[in-house]
């Protein structure tokens, strides 16, 4: 066998293998470009939130019930009016709220949770927070929700 040709097979070989390799990549990167959730896109519009059309059903009903003087069943028209004020709150939060400080007016510590602070080299991209009873978080922190215990007693929540 010629030289020369056993080490021109070997280097097509080996061409071949790192234009293969270099396909794979390409093609997992391109499937993954399409699959994946983009990271950094907007927010969906409040609209589509599913919490924001439970709400928004919520309070048409209970607008019709209280419009129609007919109560839903086990409701007082003060329970109606209290809920629909609730529902109203919940609403404009939703259409309105980016970042908010939670306040503990409880006898309790309870467990907030929001975005980490810019500086922070943690992996996740919320953290829980103790609040304890009766303090308020930082106005430089986004507080996003409240975690409640599932006896807890909350007025306007059933």
């Amino acid at each position: 066998m010629n030289p020369i040709k056993v080490a021109s097979s070997i280097a097509l070989k080996t061409a071949l293998k790192t234009a293969l390799k270099t396909a794979l990549i390409a093609l997992v990167f391109i499937v993954n470009l399409g699959l994946a959730r983009p990271a950094l896109a907007d927010r969906a519009p409040v609209d589509q939130n599913p919490d924001y059309i439970a709400i928004t059903e919520s309070l048409a009903n209970l607008t019709q019930a209280q419009a129609s003087n007919t109560l839903p069943e086990g409701m007082s028209a003060a329970d109606l009016q209290q809920q629909l004020t609730a529902l109203q709150y919940q609403k404009y939060i939703m259409e309105t709220g980016t970042d908010t400080i939670c306040r503990n007016d409880t006898t309790q510590t309870i467990a907030v949770y929001g975005d980490l602070p810019p500086q922070s080299t943690a992996t996740f991209a919320q953290v829980l927070y103790l609040l304890p009873a009766g303090e308020a978080t930082d106005d430089d922190w986004s507080c996003k929700g409240v975690y409640l215990p599932n006896d807890a007693n909350v007025d306007g929540l059933t």
